[in-house]
């Protein structure tokens, strides 16, 4: 039987419990004609499913209505003296984006969207709201999550010394936990990601920075 939130020793569902406990879930309104495509409830579902070091210390998600008018400028961020991730609302519909590159287009395809070159630039569509979920939680709540484990235990390790190898040592984190950790996470009773689906995207996923 595979390990899980229920499999687990009772010591070890306690120190979850304990390690959550202070964790606040905020969701703010997102901006206009946007929606949050990873919502509130399904983090609260999957945060006790994930491994303790990565969650450990971790204070606050914010679902935050988006700032910038360009798409992934950013998708989310941490903030290392808050303990905080921000993951940011992106709209209903589709999006478009002035450019896109090979690797990243691979990632949104694996993850169940649709990719269109326009007239104007390159234009996303999901056929369901779970291959957007499944966007959201691999490509940049995980990322973030390798920042936070990072920082968290900088004492121990030293933090990567350039933002680029920072980027790439959270991609790095963001690979291992979805790789070793588990095989499937249920949200809601529903499957929204799986292995082998999360494998092929992120095999594929380019280094952070340019789309």
């Amino acid at each position: 039987m595979s390990r899980s939130y229920r499999t687990d020793p009772v010591r070890v569902q306690a120190a979850r419990r304990r390690a959550l406990a202070p964790l606040k879930l905020v969701e703010r309104l997102p901006r206009p004609g946007d929606v949050h495509v990873l919502t509130r409830r399904q983090l609260a579902a999957l945060l006790p499913q994930l491994p303790l070091e990565l969650v450990n210390g971790l204070r606050r998600i914010e679902l935050l209505p988006r700032a910038s008018d360009a798409l992934g400028d950013p998708f989310g961020f941490y903030t290392p003296s808050e303990r905080t991730i921000g993951l940011y609302s992106l709209p209903a519909g589709e999006w478009r984006f002035p450019s896109m590159g090979t690797r990243f287009s691979n990632v949104i395809q694996e993850c169940g969207g649709e990719v269109f070159n326009s007239g104007t630039g390159t234009v996303v569509r999901w056929r369901t709201r779970k291959g957007a979920a499944r966007f959201m939680l691999c490509w940049v709540f995980m990322h973030e999550l390798g920042h936070h484990l990072d920082w968290r235990y900088a004492h121990k390790r030293k933090l990567p010394p350039t933002v680029r190898m920072r980027e790439e040592s959270a991609d790095m984190h963001m690979r291992r936990s979805i790789a070793s950790n588990w095989a499937t996470l249920q949200m809601q009773g529903r499957e929204v990601v799986r292995s082998d689906l999360l494998g092929q995207a992120l095999s594929r996923a380019p280094r952070r920075g340019k789309l």
